[in-house]
């Protein structure tokens, strides 16, 4: 068990000399660097921390069947190389509980329920205060809104016909100006083809056609406005551009024109059928567009002002918001969607048949609405989704603005996501999910280091074709999302679980303790995985330690070993050995596999490594996998099986409780040795105690394995760990080392992820 204060007295005095100390590289001193970093006095040199986690399984059969909990450190469901934190099973009140050992980088998990019908829930945890806690039976998946309102149409009044109208039907081609502040009609079955201009206040009424030519387009003043009436029409050709700078176009009839646009604070309204064979663009805050109707443009430029559709509206090109705010209670197609800081609210369907381009705009998706694209390109963009809510695309891709999927109902929205990936390398935060949200998708890129898209804890995550949230089915969504109930029968999984070894530790070692070597950190390198054989109350019955031995970058020889530091020799029924690779020159094994002679079970690992590596290494050893110049040697791999006499809680064989260590230059029989552990960690029963003190260690003043100004000898990194080349030392090869300890571990918790670019110093073979 790591200890970080000795309090203790030597009984003994040992009455023999300190032994040489070797270098194993042409220097002589502590590297410049290294000697001169100031490291805080209490940081344990530690790059994982102890986090207790609880996950509550969401059980619908009242205790009868087990549910399997997993948990990651990166979304399971988008990530197929997701490195397998823990797993165990709970049920009922019996909530899956323990502590684990996690890298101090890793913000959040990702907890994967499997229930015993096999269905799958994947749920984001944040990390917070040493804590998780992910609660399933809080993701009501399929609302408390089983149903949601529809919301009550828009409407217009009808602006009748004034009986006091002037008609307009004597001479339909004659050129008119319309007296301020008077009604004007043009009756059914009339034509009227001659140019119109108007002053303030004059309105004009069309019952039957008002056919207006390239060359006699009119403007409105203040005030004024033409109304189309049921039976009537207006129309334009295709190449005809109107400019409205106010007045109010009304239609409640069939209006076909070319382009149209508003400026200052003209309004247009469309109750009956409105074909634009151009634009439609407007400019002014003040401007209102109001669709009530069936509506039809070419391509639509909205900057700033308001358009509310209530009734059918096609934009077959783009559509192009800027500053403008859109509101639809029906139904809006558009080919292309291009926005920019736009508000747009989505309480129906929005249905966007290519490409979304969007720059800081904010989208709201209403309870049972339907936002449907084909592929949106976001950037700072935020969208919200009410309770059962529905995001429908192909693919999202993020830029480095980043943006916003939030779910902020009192249930859960879902974003349906073909594929999403960054515009980039993914190397920083592009996006977060938020709130009440569940993210279905199996192609989601992760993103170069790890999450470029950030999920809140609570947000819920599912395979394509795996959403459990559960949208009726309406006309403004197509036909919903159904969720199909299970087809498997529930059952228990198989006891005992077999929890794989996932995820790779790196050992990194320094040989010359008592004295401060040269800081490559690669005397001697070690890879470890660990899984566990569990029983149905989460309780180790068997553990498996995968071991790779892939550097001596020592002269001396070396053995290494684990000691358990909460297991005792007699909670080990036998330790089984894949590879044999225990000479016994330094370790004496008992009958079941552990070193004699030892209060706490000891793992031994190798006797001498050298040859482990290079069996030919019988006398006079050299450096091997460390110079990228010299020949290379095969890591050597092993698999070793402890069997335990009864079940030994999880926490107590966690990575923190598997104390590493190397015995430096061993001698032959002898009944002590110099053991090198890392720092805070006490040694086994054959340590030379007479050591301690002597040349740079502290140990008597401090933790154990520190020198006086807090400096050590190993280090455990939670990676599979590319390690600095002879002579080249740690700070060289990780330049965010430097930060990292002397902050105390503060700064720069992902130093071993950031390795120097610069040739030569990173081994490679």
């Amino acid at each position: 068990m790591k200890k970080n204060i000795i309090l203790y007295t030597l009984g003994v005095v040992l009455t023999m000399t300190l032994p040489a100390c070797v270098r194993n590289t042409l220097q002589d001193e502590v590297p410049e660097g290294i000697a001169a970093l100031a490291i805080p006095e209490q940081f344990d040199w530690s790059s994982m921390a102890p986090v207790s986690i609880q996950v509550i399984p969401d059980d619908a059969y009242q205790g009868k069947y087990h549910y399997t909990v997993e948990v990651y450190a990166t979304n399971p469901i988008h990530d197929t190389a997701a490195v397998l934190l823990a797993k165990g099973v709970a049920k009922g009140f019996l909530p899956y509980e323990r502590q684990l050992e996690l890298p101090t980088a890793l913000q959040r998990v990702y907890v994967r329920q499997l229930d015993p019908q096999k269905q799958q829930r994947v749920q984001a945890a944040a990390i917070q205060d040493g804590r998780i806690v992910c609660d399933f039976t809080s993701v009501q998946t399929e609302s408390a809104l089983s149903t949601f309102a529809l919301r009550a149409a828009s409407t217009v009044e009808a602006d009748p016909t004034p009986a006091s109208a002037i008609q307009l039907s004597s001479n339909p081609q004659t050129d008119i100006r319309l007296s301020a502040n008077t009604a004007y009609l043009i009756p059914e079955g009339t034509t009227y083809t001659g140019r119109i201009s108007f002053d303030s206040g004059a309105s004009l009424y069309v019952e039957g056609v008002l056919d207006v030519g390239s060359d006699r387009l009119f403007q409105m003043q203040s005030n004024c406005k033409v109304v189309v009436q049921e039976q009537g029409l207006l129309r334009a050709s295709e190449n005809s551009t109107f400019q409205f700078w106010t007045g109010h176009l009304k239609n409640f009839g069939l209006v076909e024109l070319g382009s149209i646009h508003l400026t200052s604070s003209a309004l247009f309204t469309n109750m009956g059928i409105a074909r634009l064979a151009g634009e439609l663009s407007i400019t002014d805050r003040s401007i209102q567009v109001q669709n009530g109707g069936v509506f039809s443009v070419l391509q639509a430029r909205l900057t700033n002002g308001e358009v509310h559709n209530w009734g059918e509206w096609t934009t077959i090109n783009q559509l192009y918001l800027n500053g403008a705010s859109l509101i639809t209670d029906g139904a809006m197609i558009a080919g292309q969607l291009e926005s920019v800081n736009a508000n747009v609210r989505i309480n129906c369907g929005l249905h966007v048949l290519n490409e979304m381009q969007d720059n800081g705009s904010q989208y709201f998706i209403a309870s049972g609405a339907l936002f449907e694209v084909k592929r949106i390109l976001a950037g700072g963009s935020r969208i919200q989704f009410d309770a059962q809510a529905w995001l429908l695309a192909e693919e999202v891709v993020f830029s480095p603005y980043a943006s916003t999927f939030e779910g902020v109902g009192e249930g859960f929205g879902l974003a349906t996501l073909g594929a999403v990936r960054p515009s980039n390398s993914g190397n920083s935060t592009m996006g977060y999910y938020k709130g009440l949200i569940e993210i279905e998708c199996s192609q989601h890129e992760v993103g170069k280091k790890g999450n470029f898209v950030i999920p809140e804890s609570m947000v819920l995550f599912s395979a394509q074709g795996e959403s459990k949230t559960v949208i009726p089915a309406s006309h403004c969504n197509n036909d919903g999302n159904v969720v199909l109930p299970p087809v498997e029968e529930p059952e228990d999984p198989t006891f005992p679980i077999d929890v794989p070894p996932s995820g790779s530790y790196t050992f990194i070692m320094e040989d010359n303790w008592p004295s401060l070597g040269d800081y490559d950190m690669n005397d001697l390198v070690v890879s470890l995985r660990i899984g566990y054989r569990i029983n149905e109350l989460n309780q180790v019955l068997e553990m498996t330690m995968e071991t790779s031995l892939r550097a001596v970058g020592a002269k001396l020889r070396l053995g290494a070993a684990f000691q358990l530091d909460e297991v005792t020799p007699a909670l080990i029924e036998q330790v089984e050995y894949q590879e044999d690779y225990l000479t016994g020159g330094v370790f004496k094994l008992d009958s079941k596999g552990c070193e004699l002679d030892q209060q706490l079970a000891v793992i031994p690992l190798f006797d001498d490594v050298h040859t482990v590596l290079d069996s030919s290494m019988t006398g006079e050893t050299t450096m091997i996998n460390t110079f990228a110049h010299e020949p290379y040697f095969q890591p050597k791999d092993n698999r070793i099986r402890i069997r335990f006499t009864e079940p030994v809680a999880a926490d107590r064989l966690s990575i923190a409780k598997l104390n590493f260590f190397i015995v430096s230059d061993p001698k032959p029989d002898a009944e002590i040795r110099t053991e090198i552990h890392l720092s805070g960690y006490q040694p086994t029963d054959k340590m030379n105690t007479f050591l301690f003190g002597k040349r740079n260690d502290n140990s008597i003043h401090a933790s154990y394995y520190t020198s006086p100004g807090n400096l050590i000898w190993g280090l455990l990194v939670p990676s599979q760990f590319d390690y600095s080349a002879e002579f080249k030392s740690i700070t060289e090869a990780y330049p965010e080392f430097t930060r990292w300890c002397t902050s105390g571990g503060l700064e720069a918790s992902d130093w071993y992820t950031l390795p120097t670019e610069l040739p030569g110093v990173l081994y490679n073979k």
